[in-house]
């Protein structure tokens, strides 16, 4: 009778972990679910920082008195993606294709779009997977974005034949950029800006979870990325700019603000240096996330570096 009072213990304690490790896993997916929603589903379309909504408005007449031309592609998971042609320049060669950040659009391009107008470039300006007019219900962090880029290049260089090609993203933007120069690109690209981009998706993805919670919950990661396997199809562990930078072809500019609190200045250093091809980096003192533009001699510095090699 014991023996049966002790096996019973035991099938009940057995029941009782079996239960807790149940609930245990039912939260940890659940809290791992909300977080990859939270970040990655794109429902809530743009936010926009009153610095970038002013400079939007201010130049709106600007842009909608452009002679656009709003073209389209479909990306390698069926999407149709959205981007505008500003084709103010018929007889030269010069273009530059614009990738926005995190929670942006194209529009939140458009400071870039003028001043790459201004110095003889016709300009593709795209809207990223899931937002402005572009198809899809999440982001990718700037991975399944790169592929993106690479047929949005390809597309360009197949209308323009005789095109000279430049990259430039912002944030999520930068790290798209940076992922693609790791691809064999069309011969027309000859040079890229990225600014503030990341060096470490995970680690970003630490960071921003850190910022959100106020706590450092690592542990969710592992959660997070069976999601991104899940709905994104790729994983965290095949993610990598040292990967990708480290079989690059084309010269980059890095430009970080020393003050940015989203991306660490640290990043432009791990950048700079896993790059297996020419950089330059200019780090902007007390400028913070994605600040570096409200310089006055920020377009400077870039055509600077760009002159180099748009007129080779």
């Amino acid at each position: 009778m014991a023996g049966k009072n002790s096996k019973k213990k035991k099938n009940s304690a057995a029941a009782n972990l079996f239960r807790t490790a149940a609930a245990a896993a039912a939260i940890y997916g659940g809290a791992s679910w909300y977080l990859f929603e939270e970040i990655f589903n794109t429902k809530d379309g743009v936010t926009e920082t009153d610095a970038e909504v002013e400079e939007r408005q201010k130049l709106q007449p600007w842009f909608y008195s452009q002679n656009r031309q709003d073209v389209y592609i479909q990306s390698f998971d069926g999407l149709k993606l959205h981007g505008v042609l500003l084709e103010n320049h018929p007889q030269s060669d010069l273009w530059v294709i614009l990738v926005h950040g995190y929670k942006n659009s194209l529009l939140n391009m458009m400071p870039a779009m003028r001043a790459f107008s201004e110095h003889d470039c016709n300009v593709l300006a795209i809207d990223l997977r899931g937002y402005g007019m572009s198809e899809g219900t999440y982001t990718g962090m700037g991975w399944p974005e790169h592929y993106d880029l690479v047929s949005w290049t390809d597309w360009l260089a197949g209308e323009k034949k005789n095109s000279r090609i430049v990259l430039m993203g912002v944030s999520m933007g930068a790290a798209a950029v940076m992922y693609a120069l790791g691809e064999p690109l069309s011969d027309h690209v000859v040079a890229a800006v990225e600014d503030c981009g990341f060096a470490d998706c995970q680690k970003e993805l630490s960071l921003t979870l850190e910022k959100r919670t106020g706590k450092c919950i690592n542990l969710m990661l592992p959660g997070l990325n069976l999601f991104i396997k899940q709905k994104l199809h790729y994983s965290l562990k095949d993610v990598s700019v040292m990967r990708q930078l480290s079989n690059a072809q084309i010269p980059l500019l890095i430009i970080h603000g020393d003050a940015d609190d989203v991306v660490p200045v640290e990043d432009a250093d791990a950048i700079e240096n896993s790059s297996g091809y020419q950089t330059e980096k200019w780090i902007v003192e007390g400028a913070g996330h994605n600040e570096a533009c409200r310089q006055d001699t920020y377009f400077e510095h870039i055509f600077a570096f760009l002159d180099k090699y748009l007129h080779e």
